[in-house]
């Protein structure tokens, strides 16, 4: 389930680098780059429910093993302050991918709504201590996996967590490293979103603001299809981990 997870996931970020790079090639906002948006694209492919089964099971699947991840701690993080904030991070990874099964599969039924998912755990969280409160701790947070993502990008933490021999490490190494720097880029960029606007009161910002705001950027296009072929290359990653990740959880 785990390895299916990988997999689902590596699918949505190939679309969302599509679309990304698409938009920076034609210079103007095209279909959402987000989760939300990979979602729509697949399903509106030729084999659209047959996709669609593929990925509820997928993202479940996924979910669930970020929230193992979080709780039974299989990868050994720990209970320190970095341990604890890692789990953290998995364990808001998993009901972030809770709510995008739920609204694949809201929209295979026709009945999506734009308030499933983080949105709806956003607005629950804002209204226990408060939209400031709220953007500042998640700002915190986002910022705080994005430096994970670098560090990991940057020390190939993943080689770790994989079984790969040292050729295939060698051609794996670019790819995760890029594909982590970019989404790291994607993170830090929505922490300084949430800091700036300072409250969650109006939504939580997803992956296409951050896009639009590379977009709008000095260089904006150029930063954009980088970004985007960043976004691929963690696709690629995502594949890599459906096929070598150590998966074992005693």
């Amino acid at each position: 389930m785990a390895k299916a997870g990988y997999a689902a996931r590596g699918l949505v970020y190939l679309v969302i680098g599509w679309l990304t790079f698409l938009s920076g090639i034609r210079g103007h906002e095209s279909q959402a780059a987000d989760s939300k948006g990979a979602v729509q694209t697949l399903m509106g492919s030729g084999p659209g429910s047959a996709i669609a089964v593929i990925l509820i099971l997928g993202l479940l699947s996924y979910a669930l093993w970020r929230l193992i991840q979080a709780t039974l701690d299989p990868d050994d993080h720990g209970t320190s302050a970095k341990g604890a904030a890692i789990r953290a991070g998995l364990f808001a990874s998993g009901i972030t991918y809770i709510g995008l099964t739920a609204y694949t599969f809201s929209l295979w039924r026709g009945s999506a709504s734009q308030s499933e998912g983080a949105g709806a755990f956003s607005q629950w969280v804002t209204s226990i201590i408060g939209g400031q409160v709220a953007a500042y701790l998640l700002a915190l947070i986002l910022a705080g996996v994005a430096i994970a993502h670098f560090i990991k990008a940057w020390r190939r933490g993943y080689e770790k967590y994989m079984e790969l021999d040292e050729e295939t490490k060698k051609v794996i190494a670019p790819v995760a490293m890029t594909g982590l720097i970019a989404r790291g880029a994607i993170f830090l960029v929505l922490a300084i979103l949430l800091f700036y606007g300072g409250t969650l009161a109006g939504g939580q910002p997803g992956t296409d603001d951050a896009l639009s705001f590379i977009r709008d950027l000095p260089a904006g296009r150029i930063l954009l299809i980088l970004t985007a072929l960043g976004l691929l290359a963690f696709a690629l990653y995502s594949f890599a981990e459906a096929r070598w990740r150590r998966v074992e959880v005693t």
